[in-house]
């Protein structure tokens, strides 16, 4: 469940995102404190279990990509 995702240590923000586009793809969007609280994250139980859950909804390879932003600010102004 997200909200179990959202609970766990050093997460500031996580959500999903069906691609307008493309009904196939998902985006996951994650914000955490740091990349050691994300790296802990892939080590809980919670996250084996969607794991499997996920990779076994999808029909073909799975793309995963992970983006790492070092600065953030307001769009206009």
């Amino acid at each position: 469940r997200a909200a179990t995702s959202r609970n766990e240590p050093g997460c500031l923000d996580y959500r999903f995102a069906v691609d307008v586009e493309d009904g196939h793809a998902v985006q996951m969007i994650e914000r955490w404190e740091s990349s050691d609280a994300l790296d802990a994250r892939f080590g809980t139980k919670h996250f084996a279990s969607f794991a499997e859950v996920l990779l076994g909804a999808v029909d073909g390879p799975a793309e995963f990509t992970r983006f790492e932003i070092s600065s953030a600010g307001p769009l206009f102004g």
